[in-house]
């Protein structure tokens, strides 16, 4: 359609040859992990868990992790959720942990592990559980 041409109401309009081809959807093949040789725990973490690399880890990366998987806790917190969610993230993690070797990885841990009775928002677990798997596996996959 030119820019000249008028539309109207109800009027059904002719392609005139100018509009862009229409462009067919890429098909794209399902991966299979099974018959993936080299799966890492960061493949997984990319593909099943959240989608983003897992390191730098920040707090305001481990609060849109947390939003995620924390379902129960925002109904009971109701409008204090966030504020309260972000609070702890900045508890556990007061700089960028940029690996399993990072000394700020295993504080984050160890404060988590010592104080659970402190933190309402319990989903912060379920996502530190998840970089805790990952430290395993990357400590026996160096051995």
């Amino acid at each position: 359609m030119t820019e000249k041409e008028e539309l109207l109401p109800m009027d059904v309009t002719r392609r005139k040859g100018d509009d862009p081809p229409v462009i067919e959807p890429e098909i794209v093949e399902t991966w299979n992990v099974k018959n993936s040789r080299d799966v890492s725990w960061e493949t997984e973490f990319l593909r099943c868990f959240f989608g983003i690399p897992p390191f730098p880890l920040t707090a305001d990366k481990l609060v849109r992790l947390t939003r995620c998987f924390d379902y129960a806790v925002p109904v009971s917190l109701a409008s204090f959720y966030t504020a309260l969610l972000r609070k702890e993230c900045r508890l556990l993690l007061r700089r960028p942990v940029y690996g399993f070797h990072d000394w700020a990885f295993a504080l984050m841990l160890e404060t988590w592990a010592r104080n659970t009775g402190f933190f309402r928002c319990s989903a912060i677990g379920n996502i530190l559980k998840i970089y805790r798997r990952g430290s395993y596996e990357a400590s026996n996959a160096a051995k």
